[in-house]
C-alpha cells in the first residue's frame, strides 16, 4: 500500500471500519491487563523453576568468597617451637634461619600459602596486595559492568563473568608464583560486579517480589555461613589449603554451567517495555514450573497503557498526514499494515474536554508538534542516571543510600580486620563472630518489612555506635568483654550491611544494576582503606567506626521509603460497597 496517498478522509475510514481492525479492537477490548506480578503468580509463583534458579545463581554469587574470604587462613603465619635463645620467635626469624620447626601441634598451624609462597620472606605489603587488589578489581569493573546489566539485560554479563571467574579461579589454584596469584585476584575482583551485583538482581527479578526481602535477607545469610564453613574446614576437617579451594572451584564451574539454562529476567524485559520477550521468559518459566494452563495471550497492565497512548499517537499523525510516524507506530502494535491500514481513531465521544479544545485541523504545524510531543513523553526510558535525577524521590534515596552503602561497607570490612586482635581462639572468633552476623540478617529482614527502611537503618547505625562507644570508654579497664562490645557493634553494621541490599527495591528495575554499579564503586573505594585504619593505635578505629556510623544514622532519617503506616494500609481489605 501506498502511504503517501493515505489522508484522513474517506480512505481513512474505510480501514478503521476493516474486519481486521475491528477484530484487533475487540480483542483489546476484552484482554485484561496483569501486573508483573500477577504475571509471574501465573507462570507458577515461587515453583520448582525458584527453588533451581535462586539456588544456582546464590552458587555463583558466593563461589568468589569461598577464596576471597579464605585469606585470613591462607596468610595466617604458623606458631613455631622457638630455639632456646629466641623464645619468642616470630615468622620474621623463621624466614632467616629455616632451620626452626613449625608446630604442627598447633591450630593455627596449617599447610596454606605461607608455605607455597614464602610468605615468611615476603613484604607485607605484597601480602596486602591479594586482598587489595581483589577490592580494586571489583571497583574498576563497578564503572563499566553494572551499566552493561541495564542496557543488555542481566544474564549476558552474568555468564561472561562467570565464564571469567572460572579461568581466574583454576590459574589462582594452580598458581605458584605470588605476582600471578596477587594479578589473578584484581581479575576476580572484577568478576564480581556480574557475579555478586548483577546476580543478586537477576535472582530476585526470577521470583514473586513479595518473596524479596527474605531471599536478600537469605543470600546474605548464605555469604556469612561461607566464613562458619570455612572455620569448622580448617579447625576440624583438614589443615590442608586445596581440598576446600577444589570444593570452591567445583561450584564455581557448577554455577556457571546452571547459568546456561536460565532465561532473561523477564521483570527486566518488563521494565524495559519488551513486552512480547517478556512473555516468552515467562512461558519459559511456566513450562519449567509445570504450569500447563499458562499461556502468552495476555497483556500487561502498562503495555496497554502504552497502547492506547499509541492510539492517541496515530489518530494525530493521521491528522498531520505524518505517514512515517503511522507506519511506525503500526509496526508497533504488530498489525498487518501491507494489507489495510489499521490505525486507531479516537472518536469525538471519546475525547475529554481538553482534548477537544485542543483538537486541530490536519496538516497543521501544531498537528505535527502534538505528535513529536507525545511521541518524546511517552518515549521509553533509557535506564541512564539522569533519568532518576529528575525524580525528587529517586534522586534522595539515590544520595542518602550512597552514605549508607559507604559507611556499612568500610565500617563491615574494619569491624572485620579488628577480629585478628582479639584474644582467644581464631576459629571460636569467627564462628561466633558470624553466627552474630547471621543474627543480624534475620532481624533486620523481618524489621525492614514490618517498620521500613528508615527506621530498619536507624536501629541498625544506632546498635553499632553504641557497642564502639562501650569499647572505646571501656575496653582498656574490661578487657574480658572486649569480644561482647566488639560483636555488638558487628550485629548492628551487620544488619545495616544487609539493609542496603534490601533497600535497593526503591529504585525501579531499568535502573537496579547501574545504580546497584554506582554503589559499589564507591563502597569498594571506602573499603580499601578499612585494613589501614585496622592498624591504627587502639583505640582510634573504633572512634572512626563510631563517628562514621553516627553520621549514616543521621543521614538515614531522609530515606523516603514506605513506613509501618503505609505497609499496614497497604494490606488492609478495602471495605465493601453497599451500593448495587
Amino acid at each position: 500500500m501506498d502511504y503517501n496517498k493515505i489522508n484522513a478522509s474517506d480512505d481513512t475510514m474505510s480501514v478503521f471500519s476493516s474486519p481486521q481492525y475491528s477484530s484487533s479492537k475487540k480483542s483489546l477490548s476484552e484482554t485484561e491487563g496483569l501486573t508483573y506480578d500477577q504475571a509471574i503468580d501465573r507462570a507458577g509463583g515461587f515453583g520448582l523453576f525458584q527453588i533451581f534458579s535462586t539456588s544456582m545463581i546464590m552458587i555463583c554469587y558466593l563461589s568468589n568468597g569461598y577464596i576471597f574470604y579464605s585469606l585470613t587462613y591462607l596468610e595466617l603465619f604458623p606458631d613455631y617451637i622457638c630455639p632456646a635463645y629466641n623464645k619468642k620467635c616470630t615468622y620474621k626469624d623463621r624466614c632467616d634461619d629455616k632451620s626452626i620447626p613449625i608446630d604442627w601441634s598447633s591450630d593455627r598451624s596449617l599447610d596454606n600459602w605461607v608455605a607455597l609462597y614464602n610468605l615468611e620472606c615476603a613484604d607485607s605489603v605484597q601480602i596486602g596486595l591479594l586482598g587489595s587488589m581483589y577490592f580494586a578489581g571489583w571497583c574498576i569493573a563497578c564503572i563499566v559492568v553494572p551499566r552493561l546489566g541495564d542496557i543488555y539485560g542481566r544474564r549476558l554479563p552474568c555468564r561472561i563473568s562467570a565464564i571469567i571467574a572460572c579461568a581466574v579461579y583454576l590459574t589462582i589454584v594452580l598458581s605458584k608464583n605470588l605476582n600471578l596469584t596477587i594479578a589473578m585476584f584484581f581479575f576476580l575482583g572484577s568478576t564480581q560486579p556480574g557475579k555478586s551485583n548483577i546476580a543478586y538482581i537477576y535472582m530476585l527479578e526470577l521470583i514473586p517480589s513479595k518473596f524479596g526481602t527474605y531471599l536478600s535477607t537469605l543470600a546474605c545469610i548464605a555469604d556469612g555461613f561461607t566464613t562458619i564453613l570455612i572455620s569448622l574446614y580448617f579447625r576440624f576437617v583438614s589443615i590442608n589449603w586445596i581440598y576446600f579451594q577444589i570444593f570452591g572451584l567445583s561450584m564455581t564451574f557448577v554455577s556457571c554451567f546452571a547459568l546456561f539454562f536460565l532465561p532473561e529476567s523477564p521483570k527486566y524485559l518488563w521494565s524495559a517495555k519488551k513486552f512480547k520477550e517478556a512473555r516468552e521468559s515467562l512461558a519459559f518459566i511456566a513450562k519449567f514450573n509445570k504450569k500447563t494452563s499458562f499461556t502468552k495471550k495476555f497483556k500487561f497492565e502498562t503495555e496497554i497503557q502504552d497502547e492506547m497512548v499509541d492510539r492517541k499517537r496515530i489518530s494525530i499523525s493521521f491528522s498531520s498526514s505524518n505517514n512515517q510516524d503511522v507506519s511506525r507506530l503500526l509496526e508497533k502494535l504488530n498489525l498487518d499494515n501491507s494489507n489495510t491500514f489499521e490505525a486507531y481513531p479516537i472518536e469525538g465521544d471519546q475525547l475529554s474536554l481538553s482534548e477537544k479544545k485542543n483538537q486541530v485541523e490536519p496538516g497543521s504545524p501544531t498537528s505535527v508538534g502534538a505528535a513529536s510531543n507525545v511521541a518524546q513523553k511517552e518515549k521509553a526510558p533509557s535506564g541512564a542516571i539522569k533519568e532518576l535525577f529528575q525524580n525528587r524521590v529517586y534522586r534522595t534515596n539515590l544520595l542518602v543510600l550512597l552514605v549508607l552503602w559507604v559507611v556499612a561497607s568500610s565500617d563491615y570490612f574494619l569491624i572485620n580486620f579488628q577480629m585478628k586482635y582479639i584474644e582467644g581462639d581464631i576459629y571460636t572468633n569467627t564462628i561466633v563472630s558470624s553466627i552474630s552476623e547471621i543474627i543480624s540478617y534475620l532481624v533486620t529482614g523481618a524489621l525492614y518489612d514490618t517498620i521500613g527502611p528508615k527506621v530498619s537503618f536507624t536501629v541498625s547505625f544506632a546498635i553499632a555506635v553504641i557497642g564502639s562507644i562501650f569499647y572505646v570508654l571501656f575496653g582498656e579497664s574490661h578487657k574480658n568483654l572486649i569480644t561482647v562490645m566488639i560483636l555488638g557493634s558487628k550485629f548492628g553494621i551487620s544488619g545495616a550491611f544487609n539493609l542496603v541490599y534490601i533497600a535497593m527495591s526503591l529504585f525501579p528495575p531499568l535502573y537496579s544494576s547501574t545504580v546497584f554499579g554506582i554503589f559499589n564503586v564507591f563502597a569498594r573505594l571506602a573499603s580499601m582503606l578499612a585494613p589501614q585504619f585496622a592498624e591504627f593505635k587502639e583505640p582510634v578505629p573504633m572512634i572512626i567506626f563510631c563517628i562514621m556510623a553516627g553520621v549514616a544514622g543521621v543521614v538515614s532519617f531522609f530515606i523516603i521509603g514506605p513506613t509501618y503506616k503505609d505497609r499496614k494500609r497497604k494490606v488492609k481489605k478495602p471495605k465493601q460497597s453497599n451500593d448495587n
